[in-house]
């Protein structure tokens, strides 16, 4: 018999904490910061795009965004975003992602899957325009980390 059988250190181990039912945000306490940064964001992307700064708006919007847990300042940022996306010419849509490093590539997904799941006539096709070629950059791992991931843009 071995000499561990007595030992009850295991027990101490609380395995509710790895439920994931249980699930507690990592944004806490950093909502309003979080606004505040979106919000900047957002008038970043209107600045470059009413100088015509297509590519400069489109790189902005393609940084990770700030933690925040406001849906208000979340859809703020994505106006701006789907303003950015609807300036480009499907032409200069290819060219405009193959820019775009992993990480930015990972975000501007997130970007397209939100406006998938709210539809809108004005952009939709253009959306998957936008998603074939970001799939043709970032690849299938893209699809995967921006679906498996908990945030949300």
């Amino acid at each position: 018999m071995s000499k561990n059988t007595k030992a009850s250190a295991f027990r101490k181990v609380d395995v509710d904490q790895y439920d994931e039912e249980q699930y507690q945000d990592e944004v806490a306490d950093v909502a309003d910061d979080g606004v505040a940064a979106l919000d900047e964001q957002a008038k970043q992307i209107n600045a470059k795009l009413t100088a015509g700064d297509k590519k400069g708006a489109l790189a902005i919007a393609c940084q990770q965004p700030a933690p925040c847990r406001s849906e208000d300042a979340k859809t703020r940022v994505f106006d701006a975003v789907a303003a950015t996306l609807t300036a480009f010419k499907s032409s200069e849509i290819a060219a405009a992602v193959k820019e775009l490093d992993q990480a930015q590539t990972d975000v501007l997904m997130r970007f397209i899957y939100r406006g998938m799941a709210t539809p809108n006539e004005s952009y939709s096709n253009l959306l998957l325009t936008w998603h074939s070629n970001a799939v043709a950059q970032g690849g299938l791992g893209s699809i995967v980390r921006v679906m498996t991931s908990r945030k949300t843009v």
